[in-house]
């Protein structure tokens, strides 16, 4: 079992020890993120590229990691996903859009939108508190099976399925109040 306090204070300290050791516990995590956030959209090479920063932006950004709201693991995950959308960003941007490839592309209204969206909906998870936010955001966000999640978390399974049930109830009754419109 890993522990990620353990983990973290060493990154703190600048260890390259425990930097080699995340980077081996948790590079198919992190690859894992960023293949979910880009689908097929970005080259092997560039799915490299963007773990790589994933775990360069962490080993600078240590000392402003709050293992209270969620713990290493999820603001790694959050972290990859950022940097995979940064990514796709850059990708686009330098992109020369001609004719047979526009029509690929979302509009950008489209897409802002949808960003938008994702944005509340984490705000709205994140109300949920601990540990329900953590369960929901490695279930929905990041596709961990329960089981994983139980083991993690060190719930019974069960535990986590309620919790999860619980929350989306909580959330769709939210979205309802203030008469968003659900995608299901």
């Amino acid at each position: 079992m890993i522990n990620e306090s353990e983990l973290l204070s060493g990154l703190k300290r600048k260890d390259c020890g425990c930097l080699e050791k995340m980077i081996r516990l948790y590079t198919p995590y992190v690859s894992a993120v960023v293949c979910n956030t880009t689908g097929k959209s970005l080259s092997a090479e560039d799915i490299e590229e963007v773990v790589s920063d994933t775990f360069f932006i962490i080993w600078r950004n240590a000392d402003g990691i709050n293992a209270e709201k969620g713990g290493i693991r999820a603001y790694m995950g959050a972290v990859a996903r950022n940097t995979a959308l940064n990514k796709l960003r850059s990708i686009h941007q330098d992109e020369e859009l001609c004719e047979d490839t526009a029509a690929v592309y979302d509009d950008p209204e489209i897409i802002f939108v949808k960003q938008e969206e994702r944005t509340d909906l984490i705000r709205l998870i994140m109300s949920l508190g601990e540990p329900d936010c953590e369960i929901f955001l490695r279930y929905y966000y990041y596709n961990e099976k329960i089981r994983e999640i139980a083991s993690v978390m060190n719930l019974n399974i069960s535990n986590v399925k309620s919790k999860l049930k619980r929350g989306k109830e909580k959330l769709k009754k939210i979205i309802t109040e203030k008469g968003a419109v659900t995608h299901e």
